[in-house]
Order: structure tokens, then C-alpha cells, then sequence
């Protein structure tokens, strides 16, 4: 949960970043978008190199953080598409195998549906969670 908070602070704490979601959104499992080349740590940066630079940062500590984790993040497909205000994460890790036989199969964890769906990876638990104004 501290994870995705830090997300949602980071889109909070940028002036344009609830205009700017698309630019938070990953749709690759385990990739790191790129970054401003001029870095927005010791540079000033207009709205959306501040976006792409915490989403980069952002990215790159998951692996650390979560050991074999994995992120995406998406627009919400529930709302109609020039009025897209909430950013869906999704984090994964590693199933552990013990506990596929102490309690079964986890159900999957899906959102949306057709070329909007996201899944959690095979062998992965999932947690969805939505940032919004």
C-alpha cells in the first residue's frame, strides 16, 4: 500500500498531474519508462517531464522494494475516454508455492474487459488499487 501511495503523492504533489495520467501509465509488466534526459531532480520541468521522471523513478524501485515484483498502471476503461481522472495500479509478486497448497489457487485479478483488460501475471498475486482526486 506505501508503494501506490507514493505514487499517488508524487501525481498529487506535481501542478498538472491529475491533467497528466496518461503519462504515469506503464502497460508493460516489469518495464521502467523513460525519463527526461535533463532529469527533473536538480532541473526544472514542465508537467509532463515531471510525470515521465516519477514514473520513471517510480518504476525502477519495485524490483527493490518487492522482491520479484512487477507494476502496471492504466486509465480507468470505466469512464469515457477525454474524461479519463482515475489511474489504475496494479502491483504483482511472485506466488509462493506453499501457499497454492494451503489454500488453493488464487483467484485471478483482472479490470476491465476486450484490449482494455489487465490481468495479473501467471504465477503472481495481484493488488489493484485506483488513484483519483
Amino acid at each position: 500500500m506505501r508503494i501506490i501511495e507514493d505514487l499517488a503523492e508524487r501525481i498529487k504533489s506535481n501542478p498538472g498531474g491529475f491533467d497528466r495520467l496518461s503519462d504515469y501509465t506503464n502497460t508493460a509488466w516489469a518495464a521502467v519508462p523513460s525519463a527526461p534526459s535533463s532529469g527533473c531532480d536538480t532541473n526544472s520541468c514542465t508537467a509532463t517531464q515531471l510525470a515521465q521522471w516519477d514514473a520513471n523513478q517510480w518504476f525502477s524501485q519495485i524490483s527493490q522494494l518487492i522482491p520479484g515484483g512487477q507494476a502496471r498502471t492504466f486509465l480507468s476503461a470505466d469512464e469515457a475516454v477525454g474524461n479519463r481522472r482515475q489511474l489504475g495500479v496494479m502491483l504483482a509478486w511472485p506466488l509462493q508455492q506453499r501457499a497454492v497448497s494451503a489454500f488453493g489457487t488464487p483467484e485471478k485479478v483482472t479490470t476491465g474487459s476486450g484490449a482494455n483488460a489487465v490481468a495479473c501475471p501467471d504465477e503472481h498475486i495481484c493488488h489493484l488499487l485506483y488513484i483519483q482526486p
